[in-house]
């Protein structure tokens, strides 16, 4: 979604965020002219994921700065080289997010997952990004949060895990173990 003043405005910025991902090797790129076309681009975008889920290992959901989005995009498409494999992504890049695809292998988890997983989330990091943007750590990515934060932030997340909850009843076993 995108925000502007004007009509025109608005017009001339979705314009340009077209041309440039056409540039860029989008196949088509569509501008919803009211609510209504919002909500059904907005339904294919949530059905992707439903299309693919008996496909994948998993659905990282990693964000980065708007300017490095082209940047993360390439080492994606890169590390999927590296691991004979392809990521298929969608989601809602306005705001620097999206939801790249480790897909299954034969039907079966490769035994590589784990460590593209990992490096998809070190080239999010090193472009300043997070490793897990709207959908938050959970238990998913907990085992990933060394990678983003140091163990001094880890023990402050830790301690206010504490005080709110000092008897650990609250999620117990989500985003950091005490």
């Amino acid at each position: 979604m995108v925000e502007e003043a004007t009509e025109d405005a608005l017009y001339e910025t979705a314009g340009t965020i077209a041309e440039t991902c056409e540039a860029h090797g989008a196949l088509n790129s569509v501008i919803a002219e009211n609510d209504k076309d919002q909500r059904n681009i907005l339904e294919v975008r949530s059905n992707i994921y439903e299309i693919f889920k008996p496909y994948f290992v998993d659905s990282l959901d990693t964000a980065v700065p708007m300017a490095h989005i082209g940047d993360l995009m390439r080492d994606i498409d890169a590390i999927a080289e590296k691991y004979h494999t392809t990521s298929p992504r969608v989601g809602h890049v306005a705001d620097g997010n999206f939801h790249n695809f480790i897909m299954l292998e034969d039907g079966k988890v490769p035994a590589w997952a784990d460590d593209m997983r990992k490096d998809i989330y070190e080239a999010a990091l090193k472009y300043g990004g997070t490793v897990t943007a709207e959908h938050g750590t959970g238990k998913t990515r907990k085992k990933y949060m060394d990678l983003q934060f140091s163990p001094e932030v880890i023990e402050i997340m830790k301690g206010i895990k504490r005080t709110f909850d000092p008897n650990g009843i609250l999620n117990p076993g989500v985003i950091v173990d005490l």
